[in-house]
């Protein structure tokens, strides 16, 4: 629990959070989930895992109603550095379930690296599940774009999504090599020509 830590909604808890986040990283004690209360805590640094750590965050809320207007009865993490990944994800057996990731402004077109959810082209991306899941105001919402050759997502399971206010795309997928299953996928407030879904991926 990241108020374990120090952390306190509504005010700026980098330090707490990525000390939070060290220990659910630590391989001393495998399998560990990092829990975020109810609240909204504001971070400046991506939170990142290696091809040995499995990524497992957990939030209290039902992610599908989680608007960016500050809905109550939610665990929210606000990103306030521009152009930078909230979460910066690899490896197999990730779980990421109950939370908002928002940042605290809209990007443009032009701020690629804005993902909520990034891959980030250490290894595959494989048997992850996203669920109840709130992204806004990001460039997107996941991004695997531009990964390197043989880099792929896999077998992961993305349920009740919503993305809101994005500038890109929703969710992309740059390559995979089996099946994904999305179910429950919901957008709004697009702005002007944006994807709903890239992907040269199979979906099912």
């Amino acid at each position: 629990d990241i108020t374990m830590f120090g952390a306190r909604t509504g005010t700026l808890n980098d330090g707490a959070v990525q000390d939070a986040w060290s220990m659910q990283q630590s391989t001393l004690w495998p399998d560990k989930i990092l829990s975020i209360p109810v609240g909204d805590y504001q971070i400046t640094s991506t939170l990142a895992n290696t091809t040995t750590t499995r990524f497992r965050v957990e939030g209290v809320g039902r992610g599908i109603g989680n608007s960016s207007n500050g809905a109550l009865g939610i665990s929210r993490l606000t990103m306030n550095t521009a152009d930078t990944p909230i979460f910066s994800i690899t490896g197999a057996d990730n779980s990421v379930v109950g939370l908002s990731l928002v940042y605290n402004a809209i990007h443009t077109t032009a701020q690629t690296n804005a993902a909520c959810i990034w891959h980030n082209q250490i290894s595959n991306l494989s048997r992850s599940v996203f669920r109840d899941l709130h992204m806004a105001k990001g460039s997107y919402g996941y991004c695997s774009t531009g990964l390197t050759s043989g880099i792929y997502d896999a077998n992961n399971n993305w349920d009740n999504i919503l993305v809101d206010s994005y500038s890109q795309s929703a969710l992309y997928f740059g390559s995979s090599g089996t099946t994904m299953r999305l179910n429950h996928i919901y957008v709004q407030n697009l702005q002007n020509n944006v994807a709903v879904l890239n992907d040269t991926a199979t979906i099912s």
